[in-house]
């Protein structure tokens, strides 16, 4: 194999591997019920913006096996200052991966 063949397959692989996006990278908005127009946006780079009840919270994901853990680390552009706040919020995604569910099952959201 000459420098430049291997070259090109390393370059390859780099590329290749970052293909692999989260199931829950993308944009989710709850379709109705309670919740109705809250979304929320999960980045490749594990974190989220969530739009909901004229607030903007912002901070990380973390999705193990089908549960998804949102770890807010900024309400409305500063720090969160009360425990609920803080309180990180876990949904399930679902085996098709087209929806996350609450706990409660009262709010769904739907990738877009």
């Amino acid at each position: 194999m000459t420098l430049c063949t291997a070259i090109a397959a390393l370059a390859a692989l780099v590329l290749l591997s970052g293909c692999h996006s989260s199931p829950v990278a993308g944009t989710w908005k709850q379709q109705g019920g309670q919740g109705a127009g809250m979304s929320l946006v999960v980045g490749g780079d594990n974190q989220f913006t969530m739009n909901m009840m004229g607030s903007t919270l912002k901070g990380t994901a973390a999705l193990e096996g089908k549960t998804l853990t949102l770890t807010p680390t900024e309400v409305d552009g500063k720090a969160p200052s009360t425990e609920e706040e803080k309180k990180p919020v876990t949904v399930t995604l679902s085996e098709d991966g087209k929806t996350l569910a609450g706990k409660d099952g009262l709010i769904t959201l739907e990738k877009q």
